[in-house]
């Protein structure tokens, strides 16, 4: 009686401690890019495309959850005006997109960017032939990509995202 007393005792200290493990976590992000640096002089840390975080606040101060805490800068939508008719297509496209507006001469830029941000293409709306601009789609990488058209005297811009399919 008195052995397996024993042996119970021993299995429920074993699993009590069994549960106990420590463990650490290093800082991640989900990001598309980042990068940090240190000096003598301090250190830098950012993340594109860090996924938004909520905050709590009270009397003593704000709490806001993720790897790097940033400012909240709202930034205001402008609606496309009613007047642009615009049509890109195909989307998705394979080999080629067409960029198709009467009033595409008023577009000083149009550019395409991939998605890390980089300006992999330019023309300017006063290239087009019968209203339109074709940008070829065949050597670049399957993936999402944004068209942005600026007008002439740079005050407004309007992107649309295009998809390229293998």
């Amino acid at each position: 009686m008195i052995m397996k007393s024993i042996k119970i005792t021993s299995l429920a200290i074993l699993f009590a401690f069994a549960g106990l493990e420590g463990h650490s976590q290093d800082l991640q992000v989900i990001g598309s890019a980042g990068s940090e640096a240190m000096s003598s002089g301090g250190s830098l840390a950012y993340t594109v495309g860090e996924v938004v975080v909520s905050s709590s606040t009270n009397a003593e101060g704000t709490l806001t959850q993720g790897y790097h805490q940033g400012f909240l800068t709202p930034t205001a939508i402008d609606e496309i005006p009613a007047d642009l008719e615009l049509s890109l297509y195909p989307n998705p496209a394979s080999d080629y997109i067409i960029i198709e507006s009467k009033s595409l001469q008023d577009f000083e830029e149009i550019q395409m960017f991939d998605m890390s941000g980089k300006l992999i293409w330019n023309a300017s709306g006063n290239g087009a032939v019968d209203n339109r601009i074709t940008v070829n789609f065949q050597n670049r990488a399957a993936g999402n990509y944004i068209i942005k058209l600026i007008d002439s005297d740079k005050s407004q811009s309007f992107s649309y995202s295009v998809i390229k399919t293998h």
